[in-house]
């Protein structure tokens, strides 16, 4: 714990952030690319409070995998939802949605008006990635392995965006990962400071 491990978890949440900045390369809408960010926002602060729980991590994942999927079935589907729960109905109309949307994909120039189908899978697609980074960075202490999977979403964007708002992108991405391995490593250095015999120097470094 300490400031430092705040810093490093927050940096989790900029990462998010930072891929979903980076579909402004993809979307045509700014509405899509400030949804994605909510859902970066919210992947991630679940994440940290079940972490910051009592909560065993296999439950805590579970929790956080099983709340994804029920918010994304309200709000993609609302009109077939039984009060605040989703039906069988809302599975059907996202895979329908899914289904439309992306069966004319490979006709489809970026940018794209985001459609439901669209918005559903990239929103599916932040919120594992959030919660991949927050367990292995910070719970399994595997910084390099949490991040490979947010590198490889923002390079497989990159083949059907375009070029227009690359720049954007890329300074996101950038950013966000610079910001995470500087607070990474400020994380595990000031732990340092708790082996007996260590300098504090390599933390104040």
């Amino acid at each position: 714990r300490g400031p430092w491990y705040d810093a490093a978890d927050l940096a989790c949440a900029g990462l998010g952030i930072g891929l979903a900045v980076s579909s402004v390369r993809l979307f045509a809408n700014a509405s899509a690319v400030l949804t994605l960010c909510a859902v970066a926002l919210g992947a991630w602060g679940l994440a940290s409070a079940l972490r910051r729980s009592h909560i065993p991590g296999w439950l805590a994942d579970t929790l956080h995998v099983g709340v994804g999927l029920m918010l994304i079935l309200v709000i993609a589907a609302p009109t077939h939802r039984w009060a605040v729960l989703p039906t069988p109905q809302s599975v059907q109309a996202v895979v329908d949605a899914i289904g439309d949307d992306f069966g004319r994909f490979d006709k489809d120039v970026a940018p794209l008006v985001a459609g439901t189908g669209h918005l559903v899978v990239m929103v599916a697609l932040v919120w594992i990635l959030g919660l991949f980074n927050s367990t292995g960075a910070m719970r399994l202490r595997a910084p390099v392995q949490a991040v490979v999977p947010h590198l490889v979403a923002f390079v497989g964007l990159g083949f059907v965006a375009r070029n227009e708002g690359r720049l954007v992108a890329s300074v996101a991405m950038l950013t966000s990962v610079g910001l995470y391995a500087l607070t990474q490593v400020a994380w595990r250095n000031a732990a340092h400071r708790w082996v007996p015999g260590r300098s504090n120097v390599p933390a104040r470094s």
